[in-house]
This record gives C-alpha cells, sequence and structure tokens, in this order.
C-alpha cells in the first residue's frame, strides 16, 4: 500500500477513535490514556498514587469517567506571563492604596 495512502487511513483512524472517547462516559486504562494523550504506564503510576481519580470494580480492571478525567487535566492551570504581571501590578496599586500613597 502506498505509504501516503497509509497515512491518511491512520490519521482518519485516530479521528475515528477520539470521536467515540468523546461519546463514552467511562473510558478503560488503555482509552483514557490515549484521550488524556499520556501513556498507559504513566496512568497506573498516578492511579497507584491515588493522583488521579479512577474507579476498580475488580481487581484488575481500572476504569475513569471522561468528565472527572478532563477535570483533572484542567485542573493545574498555569498563569500566563501577562496575567501574572497583571495580577502584580494590581497587588502593588492596592497596597500603595492601604498606606496611604497614590
Amino acid at each position: 500500500m502506498d505509504h501516503s495512502l497509509q497515512t491518511k487511513l491512520e490519521s482518519i483512524e485516530k479521528y475515528i477513535q477520539a470521536q467515540t472517547l468523546n461519546k463514552k462516559e467511562c473510558l478503560t486504562l488503555a482509552e483514557a490514556a490515549v484521550f488524556a494523550g499520556v501513556s498507559k504506564s504513566y496512568l497506573y503510576k498516578l492511579t497507584s498514587t491515588h493522583q488521579i481519580p479512577f474507579y476498580r470494580p475488580a481487581t484488575k480492571l481500572i476504569y475513569f469517567k471522561r468528565e472527572e478525567l478532563i477535570s483533572w487535566l484542567l485542573s493545574h492551570r498555569e498563569c500566563s506571563q501577562l496575567e501574572i504581571t497583571e495580577n502584580g501590578i494590581e497587588q502593588f496599586t492596592s497596597k500603595n492604596r492601604k498606606n496611604g500613597r497614590n
């Protein structure tokens, strides 16, 4: 098979898989790893240290709720340089007002 055609088929398969994962409420470990863009071993590490919410209905099965996974992925937001600068200016201005300076 032509390399270009193979690449296009793989892209289509990934797209279909992503669309399927976006509709499922519960994800297996393998699906959650693909959804989150991390390796399965990293996801296992996060579950073993209880850094991520997960469900274990049987000894060897691990599931994730898609919404909880999204919340976990977005849980530690980092401020942009602009936000840091604006926050610093606001704190400086507020501190000067409290001290009676304009």
